[in-house]
């Protein structure tokens, strides 16, 4: 019996070998080998895979063979395309304007993380920002989430958008234009436009990381100008390339022997809605990494002082329970950067003692808290450690990341041909 064209690319029984383990092309998407564990620790392999839905979206499916994940994810792409043919609520939204048409997206969604809602919920209030009204001359100004859906066009959204990247940081502006894009994309799907005026705006470029040298003596003076061992212990913690939310977020329990264990950051969070904030160590971002960081005996000496006048506090923080993350109520917590009164450091209070602190050491004027962090980059990728050594010592997810904080490749290609030269040559052991 002839085998069908899936099984011919795939049969039920194909051995995987190293070359299944890279993304190669199949059908209209990319499947490849992925492995995973069952419950009883037994590791085992799945075909993962996506295809390519009507509106470019990449819809995943899994299965035993890459054949079986692809008629998953085909099956999940006709749900995927049935869906936009009728709104999230069953209503017209002809008569609602873009504000209104974005708030309605928003709330009709329903696996959403509280941190995205937050962050979407900003995005409405631009829309409804006087403050980013569109000047029509004569005085007068609109703003733009008053328009009608139907009626919003590409002179009105790129006005829009000048006044979003004077006022707001370039992440910030290319994060919003990318989720305006999106908001026309479902009106062109629900049948409100025939087409999306948002795709026709200007990419926004965000200014990447660069190589930062700190000199070993300005470390120096910032330590020896800090006063108590809390403000020495954040600043250590920084030149070990903790990000800002980690510094506050390391507690003494992190710690095994003169080791911690990086993985949370400490943030306001709202535990249900309508309750107020509360401080919680949160999880960092999808995708990051935890990873580790190694003091001496003299930093571990600050670190230990720092701690020691610390209040232990009860503090919500995020436990793995399986495949789920649930929050819990820990007390006795203790962090390692305290405040002055022994409590978890507020973000505002720190920066206005760290800027004091950096003026009043003139070589080290302009430095950002993010600069530490950077100076560790450059400096172990300039030691010649290898990438991916470095990614890991900094939480990385992607070495891409890392790479940005190297030096020119001009400057890394001369090195580079200089090296072989010599090594060919004889001149170097």
């Amino acid at each position: 019996m002839p085998r069908t064209k899936d099984e011919t690319r795939c049969p039920k029984n194909e051995k995987t070998n190293d070359n299944d383990n890279k993304m190669r092309s199949y059908g209209s998407g990319s499947f490849w080998w992925s492995p995973s564990k069952r419950t009883d620790g037994t590791v085992y392999k799945r075909a993962v895979g996506y295809v390519i839905a009507s509106d470019g979206k990449k819809v995943y499916g899994t299965g035993k063979t890459k054949s079986a994940a692809e008629t998953a994810a085909k099956t999940k792409v006709c749900a995927y395309e049935s869906s936009l043919r009728t709104t999230p609520t069953g209503e017209d939204f002809d008569s609602l304007t873009l504000a209104e048409f974005a708030q309605r997206l928003l709330d009709s969604k329903k696996r959403i993380s509280e941190k995205s809602v937050e962050k979407y919920q900003a995005y409405v209030g631009y829309l409804r920002s006087p403050d980013l009204a569109i000047k029509l001359g004569q005085g007068r100004a609109c703003v733009l989430g008053e328009y009608k859906v139907r009626s919003v066009g590409a002179f009105e959204l790129e006005a829009f958008m000048e006044n979003v990247c004077e006022r707001y940081a370039p992440k910030t502006a290319k994060e919003f234009r990318t989720w305006l894009i999106t908001q026309f994309r479902k009106a062109v799907n629900y049948g409100v436009r025939s087409d999306n005026p948002a795709r026709e705006l200007e990419p926004i470029s965000v200014p990447e990381a660069e190589a930062v040298d700190i000199p070993n003596e300005v470390l120096e003076a910032l330590l020896g100008a800090a006063e108590g061992p809390r403000m020495k212990a954040a600043l250590i913690l920084m030149m070990h390339g903790l990000r800002f939310g980690e510094v506050f977020g390391l507690t003494w329990d992190d710690f095994d022997g003169n080791t911690a264990t990086v993985c949370r950051q400490l943030q306001p969070k709202r535990l249900k809605e309508g309750e107020r904030r509360e401080l919680a160590l949160i999880r960092r971002k999808k995708g990051g990494a935890s990873y580790q960081a190694r003091f001496d005996e003299d930093d571990m000496r600050t670190l230990v002082d720092s701690v020691e006048l610390a209040t232990p506090v009860e503090i919500w923080t995020e436990r793995r329970e399986g495949n789920r993350w649930i929050s819990e109520r820990l007390s006795g917590v203790r962090v390692v950067a305290p405040d002055a009164s022994g409590k978890p450091w507020p973000e505002s209070s720190f920066r206005r003692e760290l800027k004091k602190l950096i003026d009043s050491v003139p070589q080290a004027k302009g430095l950002t808290p993010h600069d530490f962090r950077a100076w560790m980059a450059t400096t172990l990728l300039d030691m010649g450690l290898p990438l991916k050594h470095v990614q890991k010592s900094l939480g990385h997810s992607r070495p891409e990341t890392t790479l940005h904080y190297q030096r020119s490749s001009m400057e890394w290609s001369r090195s580079a041909h200089d090296k072989i030269t010599e090594h060919r040559k004889g001149r170097v052991a």
